[in-house]
């Protein structure tokens, strides 16, 4: 039970954060289960073949840039479980049209298979929801995280699963995922941006 628990938390973190519609989400092995859309950010530019371009943290920074997190996962139902987990993402390559990050997952001690994240430029401008309800913008703010202070975007997401209502709060500096806050009544959730290794 605790690895099936332990490996279906890591495809959750694989998936990514509560996106706008325009930002593409990251085509990786694992399913992405927090994508869901939202109107396209004010400083994207319109980019040919009726798309928009994406702002991007990474494509301001060079290839073995290293971005890790520190996820902390307390389940209270239908067992009382704490994991604790770290995140390493390293931008392996990029040209044109997009980019490839390297994923690596530890938890409670134990290596998964490290996985790739691919993400584009640019994202369909037609802003087309995904699926769910769409994420909440709540504005900016400036966050505190072991990596530094970083102005972010602060979205909301709520879904029900199985009975269960789940909130989410991400907050994002150009599209880079800082700090993300996950309740449920039978869980939860904090994952924080700790170092940021920039080449």
């Amino acid at each position: 039970m605790r690895k099936i628990v332990i490996l279906s938390f890591s495809c959750l973190l694989l998936g990514g954060c509560p996106r706008k519609a325009s930002s593409p989400a990251p085509a990786t092995t694992a399913p992405t289960t927090t994508s869901a859309s939202m109107a396209a950010p004010p400083n994207q530019g319109a980019a040919a073949g009726g798309k928009t371009a994406v702002e991007s943290f990474w494509r301001s920074v060079g290839v073995g840039t290293v971005a890790q997190y520190a996820i902390v996962n307390d389940i209270q139902k239908p067992m009382k479980m704490k994991t604790e987990t770290t995140q390493t993402k390293t931008l392996s390559s990029k040209d044109d049209k997009g980019y490839v990050l390297k994923v690596a997952v530890t938890a409670n001690g134990t290596a998964m298979p490290p996985q790739e994240e691919k993400g584009d430029w640019v994202a369909p401008a037609s802003g087309a929801a995904a699926s769910g309800t769409p994420p909440k913008d709540l504005g900016s703010e400036k966050v505190k995280v072991g990596a530094g202070e970083f102005d972010c975007e602060h979205l909301q997401t709520t879904s029900t699963v199985a009975g269960a209502a789940t909130t989410t709060d991400s907050w994002t500096f150009k599209n880079l995922l800082v700090k993300m806050t996950s309740k449920s009544d039978s869980m939860t959730m904090s994952m924080e941006l700790t170092k940021l290794d920039k080449k």
